[in-house]
């Protein structure tokens, strides 16, 4: 089968880059009259993020050779673990900002180990990370609610000595939340009593394109992609996120996409939703597929901070979100 074969060569691909240490490469960029605009993507410190993204982008793949790539990824993830099962986009004492632990993070490297066979004790922390209307926040600080884990309370309190200069500064704020982080989390903990409530405010985030908080995640594509996921697997509640995507859709919210690693987010949004709403699907699948011959991967933004300088991806997201779709949509032809 010749998907078969693409998918293949993007594990041959991703095989080829992964570190001996397991490790995907971040990259970054900067736009163009930024001081570091002229260094195109370049290597940044080690992280988990763009690493974890791509472990959970290839978790659905069977073949022995993906299975070797998540193994290898997850020792990574467990090298890179701070607390128990708590991650950091950067772990302090590199070249970058100490930042705080963070759900996203955590979420995604936690959903990573446990499709790759190694579970974790994690999600009652995670659960505590709410503002009063059960929204899931991004940063894991020591709030009111972890004084029921006097151990972790205590290290996030102590941590608060390092992340004080970013918490004073406008890279972020003590409670950011948007859907795309939060339907990372649901990723992970699945739909529950303790998650409907965030699961509700998501929907109406949805509604409203235009308006959604996009704090870390600049492009409302990226939302949906995160949320298709998690309705995907398992979190049955976003059930009446198709419906909201089939219409912003057809109301013209988002234009072609312009690069591959736009056109698999869409495809595996509208397979994920099982929504037959894009005519040029299928040209975007042998788009994908003659890429995937070539081994033409190059780096698109995916992550951005929220005065749009800093951008993170790598040629291996985009190559693993492609593989991602080339699985759906052989999937979808099957049944």
């Amino acid at each position: 089968m010749k998907i078969e074969k693409q998918l293949g060569q993007i594990l041959q691909f991703l095989a080829e880059r992964q570190g001996e240490n397991g490790e995907f490469r971040s990259l970054e960029s900067y736009p163009a009259d930024h001081p570091l605009g002229d260094k195109g993507w370049f290597y940044t410190d080690p992280s988990p993020f763009v690493h974890a993204n791509i472990l959970c982008a290839i978790s659905g793949l069977s073949d022995p050779m993906a299975m070797q790539i998540m193994k290898q990824g997850c020792h990574f993830l467990l090298h890179q673990m701070e607390w128990k099962g708590l991650w950091r986009f950067w772990a302090h004492g590199g070249q970058t900002h100490n930042v705080p632990i963070d759900l996203d993070d955590t979420a995604l490297c936690s959903f990573a180990l446990a499709s790759g066979g190694f579970p974790l004790d994690n999600k009652k922390y995670i659960l505590q990370n709410v503002n009063s209307d059960g929204y899931f926040l991004t940063w894991l600080l020591p709030r009111f609610g972890m004084w029921r884990y006097p151990a972790l309370y205590r290290f996030l309190k102590k941590d608060l000595q390092n992340i004080q200069l970013v918490l004073a500064s406008p890279m972020l704020s003590l409670d950011d939340f948007e859907p795309a982080v939060a339907a990372n989390v649901l990723l992970y903990l699945g739909e529950t009593p303790k998650t409907r409530p965030c699961i509700l405010q998501i929907l109406q985030q949805l509604e409203k394109p235009d308006s959604m908080p996009l704090q870390y995640y600049a492009d409302p594509l990226v939302v949906f992609y995160h949320v298709s996921r998690a309705y995907f697997h398992g979190v049955k509640g976003l059930a009446p996120a198709a419906e909201i995507f089939r219409r912003v859709v057809a109301q013209g919210v988002f234009p072609e996409p312009e690069n591959l690693f736009k056109k698999a987010m869409m495809a595996a949004t509208c397979m994920h939703f099982n929504l037959a709403i894009q005519p040029d699907m299928d040209k975007w699948i042998v788009e994908i597929g003659e890429a995937a011959e070539n081994a033409q991967w190059e780096s698109h933004i995916y992550f951005v901070s929220k005065d749009r300088n800093f951008r993170a991806g790598s040629p291996e997201l985009t190559a693993a979100f492609c593989a991602e779709a080339l699985q759906a949509f052989a999937l979808k032809k099957m049944f």
